[in-house]
């Protein structure tokens, strides 16, 4: 090479690597803004304020997983069926790896926990300990930093994934990948793949009804929640009445289902059911509508998953709506429906009131 050549090569190479840095603080840095970051986050010196730096990469090289795919799905459904104990759902974020772990208790409802959280540097000590330095570090930047080696990156996640994840659930995992380009994590989530194949993948939630876009800083345990509300309810939710008879005058309970076992809603959604009720003898007295699910598969066994309270005309018909948020999150819709023993709408625990809703007919 000549000397023209060889300078050309230095100062392509040398644009390539501030390139480079350069893609990583976008990616780290919510803001956008890698001028004002320390100049010896990137190497050949700070962005140019105002402006990018042309690349020869794409921002989001990756394609991530869909968010409600059929094996997502079915990780779902084989909860709720008891044909798996639990589902650990582990996600690998800029701050730290979290590991949530789901159940689902007596009556089918999902429950989560937190099953531990570990900082990126206690993990990987190599890392830099400085937050702004290590989501650098993560999105893939190498700066003027000491660089941390793939093999003992790998060593490292690889030991973690080992201590943290018990082999009983190795075929439970549920990996939360909502990120592309962050070179690290995309790094991690391949070595938990080659450890321990995830039994599905969650990818980003899809943009909100009102056209927002998601964002990635959502919580894990949010994501989780709105992943677990997609389940297939085990039991059917249904609405506790009270009918009386017009010939013997006898008051009987009588249950309507609102939400059969097995539906589920899809991301976002909610599922709304309405019913004509009728109210009691005494005009606009509070009356408690308590909504239940069976604790067995057998039907043995009841629980409350909401009493919410609303007034209603003496003898007159009320339209009433129930929205279905999720397995075992039901409430009633409108602006009368109260908390019993409370003046708050929607909130709160069961307390005093009429116990049952009145019918003077008796069909529903």
């Amino acid at each position: 090479m000549t000397e023209a050549e060889q300078e050309s090569a230095t100062a392509a190479l040398r644009a390539a690597e501030h390139a480079w840095d350069v893609r990583a603080a976008e990616l780290a840095f919510a803001d956008g803004d890698c001028a004002s970051r320390p100049a010896s986050l990137l190497r050949g010196g700070p962005a140019e304020p105002g402006g990018r730096t042309r690349r020869p990469w794409p921002l989001y090289p990756g394609k991530l997983p869909v968010h409600d795919s059929a094996q997502g799905r079915q990780a779902l459904a084989d909860l709720i069926g008891g044909r798996v104990e639990a589902l650990l759902f582990v996600e690998f974020t800029p701050d730290r790896i979290n590991v949530i772990k789901a159940v689902t208790d007596a009556y089918g409802i999902p429950r989560q926990t937190d099953a531990g959280t570990t900082k990126w540097t206690s993990a990987v000590p190599s890392l830099d300990r400085r937050p702004e330095f290590l989501r650098f570090q993560l999105a893939g930047g190498i700066g003027t930093l000491p660089v941390t080696g793939r093999r003992d990156f790998d060593t490292a996640v690889t030991r973690w994934l080992r201590e943290f994840l018990p082999p009983p659930y190795a075929r439970s995992i549920v990996l939360v990948n909502r990120r592309s380009g962050w070179a690290l994590l995309d790094r991690a989530a391949a070595l938990l793949r080659a450890e321990y194949p995830p039994r599905a993948e969650f990818g980003p939630a899809p943009a909100a009804p009102d056209g927002a876009p998601w964002s990635d800083t959502t919580d894990t345990r949010d994501a989780v929640r709105e992943a677990l509300r997609t389940a297939p309810l085990r039991a059917d939710h249904t609405l506790l009445l009270a009918r009386v008879d017009q010939g013997t005058g006898a008051v009987r309970t009588h249950t309507h289902v609102l939400f059969p076992a097995g539906s589920r809603l899809r991301p976002g959604e909610t599922a709304t059911a309405e019913i004509t009720v009728f109210g009691g003898p005494a005009d606009r007295v509070p009356v408690v509508l308590p909504v239940l699910a069976a604790a067995g598969r057998d039907g043995s066994g009841t629980v409350v998953l909401s009493a919410r309270q609303t007034a209603l005309t003496a003898f007159a018909p009320a339209r009433l709506a129930f929205v279905l948020r999720g397995p075992g999150e039901v409430t009633l819709a409108g602006p009368e429906a109260r908390a019993p023993g409370t003046g708050s709408p929607e909130t709160g625990a069961p307390g005093t009131g009429a116990p049952l809703l009145y019918r003077h007919r008796s069909v529903l």
